[in-house]
């Protein structure tokens, strides 16, 4: 299993970043142009269910373990306060 103490991703809204210039009712959309998800790789498909696991003490909704053949990776995905879909993927067994 991944040791994930060693990894740190800090998320944050969009209203708690300095000023840009623009509108400040400007969010993030999964239709614009622009970031569409962010993908994590992790070692093992017991490391997604250990993430379940947390994700799931936790009190966070998350999409399920899903097999995806065709690419060669199970993922497990999430949104973050803005609406970004962050997925962790791993190796198919």
């Amino acid at each position: 299993m991944a040791d994930l103490r060693r990894v740190l991703v800090h998320v944050r809204r969009a209203d708690a970043r300095p000023a840009t210039g623009r509108p400040a009712e400007d969010r993030f959309d999964p239709d614009r142009v622009g970031l569409d998800h962010v993908s994590f790789r992790v070692g093992s498909v017991d490391d997604l269910h250990a993430a379940v696991e947390r994700l799931d003490a936790a009190g966070i909704d998350h999409g399920d373990v899903t097999d995806l053949p065709p690419f060669g990776l199970v993922i497990l995905s999430v949104q973050d306060p803005d609406d970004v879909n962050l997925e962790f993927a791993a190796p198919r067994p």
